[in-house]
């Protein structure tokens, strides 16, 4: 754990409460070099510092377009990508999980203990 500890993490969220609470249980964790972003473009334009793991809110995903995901993948298959949904929104998550996202949480339900099962399956993957 302690060498994907010291790799980056992203966070793309428009809620920054939503940012500081996934920040801080990262962090609880053993997580010191997380990054968080407003805008999915400014996400992309900052992937060539190689974070292992990428949160992303899946309204981004929706309103942008999962090509724009499948891209993402594309150019950089190593980042894991993780969505974070509002629970009514887990249906079409599925959809989006087959462009290539590694996993997803659900916001109104994320423990730190989801969060380090997460980062465990990431490790032994």
């Amino acid at each position: 754990m302690q060498a994907l500890q010291e790799k980056g993490v992203f966070i793309v969220d428009e809620d920054p409460f939503w940012k500081s609470i996934l920040s801080q249980m990262l962090s609880d964790l053993g997580f010191g070099n997380i990054t968080c972003f407003d805008h999915e473009q400014k996400c992309l334009d900052h992937l060539y510092l190689n974070p292992a793991l990428v949160f992303i809110d899946y309204q981004l995903v929706r309103t942008k377009g999962y090509e724009e995901l499948a891209k993402t993948k594309a150019a950089f298959p190593h980042i894991q990508i993780i969505l974070c949904l509002a629970s009514d929104e887990l249906k079409a998550a599925f959809q989006v999980m087959e462009t290539g996202s590694y996993d997803y949480i659900l916001k109104n339900h994320v423990t730190p203990y989801e969060i380090n099962e997460i980062l465990t399956r990431y490790i032994n993957h």
